[in-house]
Parts: C-alpha cells; structure tokens; sequence
C-alpha cells in the first residue's frame, strides 16, 4: 500500500519492481505480446488476466467513494489501480510456493490440499531440472532441505515441478530449452473442419460437446521425464517437490 512501515516492510522493499513486470508476458506491450505468443494459448491467457485485473481495479475504485471520511474510496487508484495490481499478481505468481501444512489447513488457488504463501528468502531459488532441495514445513519453520552435499557458496536451486514452457513464461519469465514437461493446448474450435465436414457441422458438433460437457481442447505433450515431478497450483511450484519461485529472466 506504499507504507514504509510494518513488520513486512523490509520484505516488501525486497521485491522487484517494474523490471518484473515487464520481464513477464502480462506487462509486455501489446505488439510485444501479439508478435512473441502469436498463435499460442498464451495470448488469450494474457488477455484474460489482463482484462480481469482491470475489472477488478474498477471494482475497487468504486468501494466506498460514497464514504464522507474516504473521499479517494476505501481503495485509492495510487495504491489499488491496474498498475499496481499488475504489479501484485507478478510478484505474487512469479515466487508463491506451495505449502502443505499440518492438519490439512488450506485449499489454495489450485486445490490439492495446499495453500499458496509468499516465502522471503526461499522465493528467491532459481530452478534447475532435476534439483534435489525441498521445502518442508516443520514446527512451525519452513525448512529447505538441499537433499545432497552442496559446498560453501554453491547455488541451491529447486525444482519448479511439471511445468510447460507456456506457463513458466506467463508467471516466471523464462522458458527451458527441450522441456520434456512441454504441453501445448489446442482448442478445437480452431481445428480446420475434416474432409467432407462443413463449417456448419464443425459448430453443431462444437456445441453438442459442449452441451455433453466434453473437453472443447486436447493437450500435446513434449516427452515424459524431466522436470516431471508435479506442479501445484498454476505458477506456484509444490513445496512436496521441491518447489518455490523466482521471477525472472527476459526470455
């Protein structure tokens, strides 16, 4: 909220700024966007998150403008506009961590049981396939566990889980070269009609699957292996394997 104080300040003022935001895809310019993901799933995934970000800015703007005693409204467009809940969802999407705690607690954006939670320091690994550390959460610590010998200085570096190249750039900033955990979605909406099927039959069959509630997309896989040891909610690597995040690079 830009207050300097606070326990979490110090954390806060740690974080990365518009730099973030323009090393992912959500703030990358329109041309920028159009001429890289061209053709990919990725543009309409941006598109949404943009166009839901900016609702929900609105959304703000207009809680409790009629209070005498906020005349800004509950939310001011400083501190709550589309700029700097871009800003929000990159720091938080790009280093959330999945965590499992005791007795069950949380649900989290993509189910499994965990919860999503920014973690200072250790949202800060970097990724590597096949990467042995894991997070555990114990006693009320959250512990990173190297699972090898590691001499003074080396990086530690995590594993990020199953994760194709779309969505490590979308909430991360990078991509990894010959990603056996690569998936490519293809809607089949925009499948080219089979010989000797119209136009025409191509939408009645598109809709009567629908109405069945059959998948309207099929996925193409890369390979098998790999960094293929389950990711967690979208963008949040799993703490049960080995999961944190980073944001980062330029593509």
């Amino acid at each position: 909220t830009g207050s300097e104080e606070g326990f979490w300040a110090p954390y806060v003022e740690s974080l990365p700024g518009a730099e973030l935001v323009d090393a992912l895809p959500v703030g990358w310019r329109d041309e920028d966007l159009e001429r890289r993901v061209k053709g990919t799933a990725l543009l309409d995934e941006v598109r949404s998150t943009r166009a839901e970000l900016a609702a929900l800015a609105d959304a703000l703007a207009l809680t409790g403008v009629h209070d005498i005693d906020k005349p800004d409204g509950m939310f001011p467009s400083a501190d709550f506009g589309v700029g700097r809940l871009t800003w929000a969802y990159a720091v938080f999407w790009s280093r959330a961590i999945v965590l499992r705690l005791p007795g069950g607690f949380g649900g989290g954006f993509g189910g499994g049981g965990g919860t999503e939670f920014l973690v200072p320091l250790f949202d800060m690994c970097n990724h590597r396939a096949g990467a042995t550390a894991e997070l555990r959460v114990r006693g009320g610590y959250v512990e990173l566990l190297a699972g090898r010998a590691v001499t003074c200085g080396e990086e530690v570096c995590i594993n990020y889980g199953a994760k194709g190249n779309g969505e490590l750039l979308r909430y991360h900033g990078f991509v990894v070269p010959r990603n056996l955990a690569d998936v490519c979605p293809l809607p089949l909406a925009q499948l080219a009609p089979h010989q000797g099927v119209t136009p025409a039959q191509m939408r009645e069959r598109l809709a009567l699957a629908e109405k069945l509630r059959l998948p309207l997309r099929v996925f193409l896989f890369g390979g098998s292996g790999g960094d293929a040891s389950g990711a967690g909610a979208p963008g949040a690597p799993s703490a049960g394997t080995g999961g944190g995040a980073r944001a980062g690079r330029v593509p």
